[in-house]
């Protein structure tokens, strides 16, 4: 395939994702951060001086400002959905971040064991003989003061 076909392919699909989200904010679904964004900047039309300007109704309630928030559009302040729709989205979104998760391999686990017990044993000698120094000094001061 040539090089202005692949570019080709690639806008459409691109235009293709962008309308579906596009729907979807419209529609007043909850969307990921990265699409209403990308929504919003499509959605920016400059006017007759050349500022930009957004098309009306992009009013949006925005929780946080996290790669993995949420945004509910209101358009015409439609439902909350519902609590089962709610928790699927949510399991959702948990499955999407297991899969991203880099797992640690085995010898991994076993080095990381091992560097945390040597250092509280380490520690904890360390913490012993600091008490028993502490532990000499104070007896020795005691018995200078009660001559």
């Amino acid at each position: 395939m040539s090089k202005k076909k692949e570019k080709a392919k690639k806008k459409s699909e691109e235009h293709k994702r962008l309308a579906a989200a596009r729907a979807a904010v419209e529609a007043g679904e909850y969307v990921s951060v990265e699409e209403f964004i990308e929504v919003e900047k499509a959605s920016a039309t400059p006017d007759a001086s050349g500022a930009s300007k957004k098309i009306e109704g992009s009013n949006k309630k925005k929780h946080k400002k996290s790669e993995h928030t949420i945004v509910h559009r209101q358009v015409g302040a439609p439902d909350k959905p519902s609590l089962l729709a709610r928790l699927k989205n949510y399991f959702k979104g948990v499955i999407t971040e297991m899969r991203r998760v880099v797992w640690p391999t085995r010898q991994e686990v076993i080095n990381s064991t091992i560097i945390v017990l040597v250092t509280l044993v380490f520690f904890g000698i360390f913490a012993f003989v600091i008490d028993q120094i502490s532990t000499v000094l104070m007896d020795f001061i005691i018995k200078l003061a009660a001559r």
